[in-house]
């Protein structure tokens, strides 16, 4: 993931959103997300990105 595969994503300049599927290998994984401790779900130091239901990470199995 690069900042060039992302897109604005509302609010402060510095949101980003990545609107896409990874597709990965049968097997276990475990995800960990990581957010910037000055600008996050419950403290913004600016203006929130839009549509809330997609901030953060979004995994789902495809059948």
């Amino acid at each position: 993931m690069t900042y060039g595969m992302s897109q604005h994503a509302g609010g402060a300049r510095k949101n980003r959103i990545y609107d896409g599927v990874i597709y990965l290998e049968a097997g276990t994984y475990e995800a960990y997300y990581i957010t910037d401790g000055s600008h996050s779900f419950e403290d913004w130091n600016d203006d929130p990105p839009g549509q809330p239901d997609k901030w953060g990470i979004t995994i789902q199995q495809l059948q």
